[in-house]
């Protein structure tokens, strides 16, 4: 009788423990279905276009990127030497932080800049120091795609169709 009940015992646990295994392998494999998207955002301002582009799995934002043509008439400038002398040093602050590259061509009548942010590897407390970057809330978890675009949504920008 008791090895009877050991048997009976055995196989709940068996019973108990595939389930548990199975479910596992369930929720690994939805996890990993879930697909790298693409969203960008647009905007014009006081004649600077802006397109912000994100990358996302599921809310998380891994990735974004942004192009921004600046006329040099609106910095006030009239050629490539003076918009120079005003964006270099902002773009300075851009240089040498982990996760984070940024560029400026400069081209007859406009500057085209070109900043790209990898939300995996930035220090975000480095972030917070750059002209024109701004987070809020905590990011120790990572940015929200889902509060991203309402922000985005209510400062102006357009969702564009894919």
């Amino acid at each position: 009788m008791i090895y009877l009940e050991r048997g009976e015992k055995m196989k709940k646990f068996v019973k108990k423990s595939f389930v548990v295994a199975t479910t596992l392998v369930l929720i690994i494999l939805l996890a990993s279905c879930a697909k790298e998207q693409t969203q960008s955002y647009s905007m014009t301002s006081n004649g600077v276009e802006m397109k912000l582009t994100y990358t996302y799995t599921g809310d998380k934002v891994s990735k974004q990127t942004t192009k921004s043509v600046i006329p040099y008439s609106a910095l006030g400038v009239t050629n490539k030497e003076d918009a120079k002398s005003y964006l270099g040093p902002i773009a300075e602050a851009y240089q040498g932080v982990k996760g984070l590259k940024e560029s400026i061509k400069y081209e007859e009548n406009q500057a085209v800049e070109s900043v790209e942010i990898n939300y995996e590897t930035v220090d975000f407390d480095e972030l917070k120091g750059i002209p024109g970057i701004t987070t809020s809330g905590n990011t120790d978890k990572g940015i929200s795609m889902k509060k991203t675009e309402k922000l985005l949504k209510d400062s102006g920008f357009k969702k564009e169709s894919k």
